[in-house]
């Protein structure tokens, strides 16, 4: 009956009413990944455990997650992007998929347990016991992080929300179980190590990786290594890109206005709440893009690639290329002006917004610049992604190395300046935006010049065999 049951709801989902909530579902968990986890499980966790381990405690259970998954993405976004793009292709049988998983995790969570102790070290925490819980939590974070990247590969999307479904529940159920037995903020990290590692564990069982000996860790290393020769700059720009994102709140953390938690975490919470709510107000548009590219965008490129193969005149293939580019036009700005839309809303309600939450007025000022530099950088997000599409390898490493320098200088510039928190951000974004999508337009109307000469690996890189 619960089989039956099951299969019922399954096929719910999969009809053309609730088929496209799925697709958003999974975008948006994917879009996000395990920064929704995290934030929803901490978000209860802390509710329900500060009356026993106390608001100081709370804050630093806080940014202990927040360190773990700042540092997990930046640990695994190269070996994933290499392992992820091979997966990719479709062409590979289970027992590859499952070891280029094994050794993209075992990579990524070992390199994510380096920088956790190098933090650990730099920051001199004064208990080492939620330092140890901080760096197997990072691990753990960097194997979930390229767990679903895998499963987005594979195009498993309904499994991806299930295990991301399961990982909150038991973070959050063994939180509060934790805080009434054994109230310390080291037992209560380790709640979202059982957590994070269950999701990666699924994964795992989703991956068949039981089955040991038909993993073969050899090829799995080889394949890897042949990829990083290809995709080095694919895979530098990825870890780059986390970088970006990342290095204005940490110029903050580490400058003369920042403060310390009762254990030693560096922050600086005035910045960090207020561009955490603005870069969650373009997480539906994130996975809106994600969508277009899963459906009318491949959609476009397919037609495009069967034009080619078909060995079809070369006005027919300039056709191809002028209706994907305006595939792409149409996508993007329905995308960007909802958006925009969306902004300018909240900007607008952010008053009624910072008195219900208790913003100062200083606060509310730097949600006004997030919100905006947010959309600019979604901007720069998606025209990155088209150069993708373009196989654009080089100028996406180009672009995420110059807005990962620019943030970093222009926050360092108005780091001595009080009141000007997040005009580094929002200044980054919106020149990197400009030459990302001039790239991105250009890139699209040439892209059968590209596709066939400019960008084609197989006439510039040899495989081995």
């Amino acid at each position: 009956m619960i089989a039956a049951s099951l299969a019922q709801i399954d096929r719910l989902f999969d009809g053309a009413l609730l088929a496209p909530v799925r697709r958003m579902s999974g975008a948006l968990v994917v879009a996000a990944g395990p920064w929704l986890a995290a934030v929803a499980a901490i978000a209860f966790a802390s509710w329900a455990t500060e009356p026993d381990i106390g608001p100081l405690a709370a804050e630093d259970l806080r940014l202990a997650v927040v360190y773990a998954f700042a540092l997990a993405p930046l640990a695994s976004a190269p070996v994933s992007t290499l392992a992820t793009r091979r997966i990719a292709a479709g062409t590979l049988t289970r027992a590859q998929v499952g070891g280029l998983f094994v050794l993209a995790a075992g990579l990524s969570g070992a390199a994510a347990q380096v920088l956790a102790l190098l933090v650990v070290m730099g920051l001199g925490l004064k208990d080492a016991g939620i330092g140890v819980a901080l760096v197997f939590l990072s691990g753990a974070a960097a194997v979930m992080w390229t767990g679903f990247a895998v499963l987005t590969a594979l195009r498993a999307f309904r499994f991806l929300i299930a295990a991301f479904c399961a990982g909150i529940l038991l973070a959050s159920v063994l939180s509060v179980l934790v805080a009434a037995t054994s109230p310390d903020v080291a037992s209560l990290i380790w709640c979202f190590n059982c957590g994070v590692t269950v999701c990666a564990a699924l994964v795992g069982a989703r991956l068949s990786l039981w089955r040991t000996a038909e993993i073969d860790l050899v090829w799995a290393m080889a394949t890897l290594r042949e990829e990083g020769r290809l995709a080095h700059t694919l895979a530098i720009g990825a870890g780059l890109a986390v970088l970006g994102v990342w290095i204005d709140k940490w110029v903050l953390w580490f400058g003369p206005g920042a403060l310390r938690s009762e254990v030693g975490f560096a922050n600086f919470p005035d910045y960090d709440s207020v561009m955490f709510l603005a870069h969650l107000s373009v997480i539906p548009s994130l996975a809106a893009l994600m969508t277009f590219h899963d459906d009318r965008l491949r959609m476009a490129l397919l037609r495009f690639r069967l034009v080619l193969d078909g060995g079809q005149t070369l006005g027919a293939v300039r056709q191809s290329v002028a209706h994907l580019a305006d595939t792409v036009r149409s996508g993007l700005s329905s995308i960007l002006l909802t958006q925009l839309a969306v902004c300018v809303a909240i900007i607008f309600l952010a008053p009624s917004l910072a008195h219900t939450i208790g913003l100062r007025l200083d606060q509310y000022l730097t949600l006004r610049i997030g919100l905006v530099g947010a959309f600019f950088h979604l901007v720069f997000l998606a025209a990155n992604g088209i150069l993708l599409l373009c196989n654009r390898k080089r100028q996406f490493l180009m672009l995420q190395a110059g807005f990962c320098a620019l943030n970093l200088i222009l926050s360092l510039g108005f780091l001595p300046i009080p009141g000007t928190a997040g005009y580094a951000f929002l200044g980054c974004s919106i020149i990197a935006a400009a030459i990302a999508g001039q790239m991105a337009l250009q890139a699209v109307r040439q892209l059968d010049y590209l596709h066939l000469l400019a960008e084609n690996d197989g006439l510039y890189h040899r495989r081995p065999g």
